[in-house]
């Protein structure tokens, strides 16, 4: 499965200009350096690289994950290492939302930055890293001509969930990785820029090799052209993508508490716990050997007042292992 953004590329036209706006500004480590070409690691698991050209550029949005307890002091960090905060058009340039808080600015090649925060992010599982505490890359940003289109290619490709889905904006969520896609038609906020395809190479974690291959037979499927073996490239529509099997912890975005993870959690819960219960059920003598569902057996099985208090007792106390499971404190059956 897909785990996150461990590195992106974009371009720039002076190696001198992000080296002072990124490492001496935002104090991001550089990694590495050359003429052309400069590295640097916000978090321990992702990359910014930078290649200068002499060509015209367009600009990319990406958004960085903040704690939420640290919001507000990395709000007044940045203001004192002299990043300009962009403005709403009513002149207030933090937005508020109903989970959580924002921020953009803007680098020296336009590049379109946001610190984001949410609130049921669970603060204690990633350690913030750096002057800005980030958590994590959260989204890369993606204008496309249609939304629909490419959505449904990363959903066919990756087995991306969808959140917040319309005909002119939409988020393809793998992991801890956001894809922000966005209709050309639209403008990024808060400034209202035009939303264009910059050129850039997004590189993403995966589990494992078993993966990779089965993105490979997708990619046959539909006839995209790819390259490599142990890393995979290939591209769609303006943008180059690569898949890397890296050390990520499969389970990290449901530790934080990621919602789209949370709903596959569920999902895949749901059928183990219905059968450890059916299974539990025939081993008691009460059914026999055949396939039951849960409404059939306890419509047709539970022949006396001994039958009920076992299958009661047995399901209060599974209650008990899915509230330990997701956090929940208490349960009040009435």
């Amino acid at each position: 499965m897909i785990t996150h953004f461990s590195q992106l590329q974009l371009q720039t036209v002076s190696i001198h200009g992000v080296k002072q706006f990124y490492h001496e500004q935002l104090q991001f480590p550089i990694v590495y350096q050359s003429d052309d070409e400069i590295q640097f690691q916000p978090t321990d698991v992702f990359i910014l690289t930078f290649k200068e050209v002499y060509e015209p550029l367009i600009p990319a949005h990406i958004a960085f994950e903040v704690p939420f307890s640290e919001f507000l002091s990395v709000v007044s960090l940045l203001e004192k290492a002299g990043v300009s905060l962009l403005a709403w058009p009513d002149g207030r340039t933090i937005d508020n939302f109903e989970h959580g808080s924002n921020l953009y600015f803007r680098d020296g090649d336009g590049n379109l930055l946001e610190i984001i925060t949410h609130t049921y992010i669970k603060e204690e599982v990633l350690i913030p890293s750096g002057m800005l505490k980030i958590l994590n890359l959260r989204e890369i940003g993606f204008p496309v001509d249609s939304v629909i289109s490419f959505r449904e290619l990363l959903v066919n490709l990756f087995d991306f969930k969808l959140g917040k889905v319309s005909d002119l904006f939409t988020f393809a969520i793998g992991g801890t990785a956001h894809a922000v896609i966005c209709s050309k038609k639209r403008r990024w906020i808060p400034i209202s820029m035009f939303a264009l395809p910059p050129t850039m190479n997004v590189s993403i974690g995966v589990t494992d090799r078993k993966y990779i291959d089965k993105v490979k037979a997708r990619l046959e499927e539909k006839e995209i052209v790819y390259a490599g073996d142990d890393e995979l490239s290939f591209k769609i529509n303006e943008y180059t993508f690569s898949l890397k099997v890296t050390t990520f912890p499969e389970e990290l975005p449901t530790r934080l508490n990621l919602p789209h993870s949370r709903l596959y959690q569920k999902k895949a819960l749901r059928r183990p716990l219905m059968s450890v219960f059916v299974t539990w059920y025939v081993v008691e003598g009460m059914a026999r050997a055949h396939t039951y569902s849960l409404p059939h057996v306890l419509s047709s099985h539970l022949r006396s007042s001994k039958d009920a208090r076992k299958c009661i007792s047995f399901f209060l106390l599974l209650l008990v292992k899915i509230c330990g499971f997701f956090h929940v404190d208490f349960i009040i059956i009435i």
